[in-house]
């Protein structure tokens, strides 16, 4: 899987990029055929503080496209939030592919 990585308004540091390609990276266990993961950080100047930092990412697989924004306090909080809401989303879409093929016993 390709993971892109880009910022605006703010500098994703080095630490933060290996934490996105490792929390992004195990979501490929969910769906093997997402190809490209394209995260984009940006800083707003809000009054609340708390929700500073946006996180989007979107996912590319074959014909399918899985897309987050959640905002939090900082860069990591984003980045856990967005890999929640993703693997929902993608564990959702392979349980409706599974049913769709008649190879899922338990979710009929």
């Amino acid at each position: 899987m390709q993971i892109i990585v880009s910022s605006r308004h703010t500098e994703v540091p080095p630490a933060l990029n290996e934490c996105v390609h490792d929390k992004i990276g195990r979501l490929e266990r969910y769906d093997h055929e997402v190809r490209v993961a394209r995260v984009h950080f940006t800083s707003e100047a809000t009054a609340r503080a708390a929700d500073r930092e946006q996180c989007e990412v979107i996912l590319e697989a074959n014909g399918d496209k899985f897309v987050c924004k959640v905002a939090a306090r900082d860069g990591f909080a984003a980045v856990d939030l967005a890999v929640g809401k993703l693997e929902q989303q993608l564990s959702r879409n392979r349980t409706r592919r599974l049913v769709r093929a008649g190879r899922c016993d338990t979710c009929s």
